[in-house]
């Protein structure tokens, strides 16, 4: 399943938020604002919820970031990004157990 630009540019603010390359905040509302608008053009897009799921985190709306996360799996259950991206919220949400099985499923899919 290929990248559509919106995930690509939400990847990149995430990256330059963490390392605070841009600490500035509208990087993340920007990808947020993007994503929002593609899921309302079509809502079976797994990769703009993949997308939001990355953003969520960053705002502290992990409840928010596991449905996202949900919704991919339901998309596209054989997706290896969608499990990891549901260990890493798992994780980042303090339920690292939980996300040890995804983690191995998605390395299942796509050993790369």
């Amino acid at each position: 399943m290929a990248a559509p630009l919106g995930l690509t540019h939400v990847k990149t603010a995430v990256r330059e938020w963490t390392n605070q390359w841009s600490p500035d905040p509208r990087n993340l509302e920007q990808a947020f604002t993007l994503e929002q608008k593609a899921i309302s053009l079509d809502d079976s897009l797994p990769s703009a919820h993949l997308a939001l799921g990355w953003i969520y985190p960053w705002r502290q709306q992990h409840d928010q970031a596991v449905t996202e996360r949900e919704r991919v799996l339901t998309l596209a259950p054989n997706w290896a990004e969608g499990y990891a991206g549901m260990a890493m919220t798992l994780s980042l949400s303090g339920r690292s157990e939980e996300a040890v099985g995804l983690v191995e499923k998605a390395m299942r899919l796509n050993p790369r």
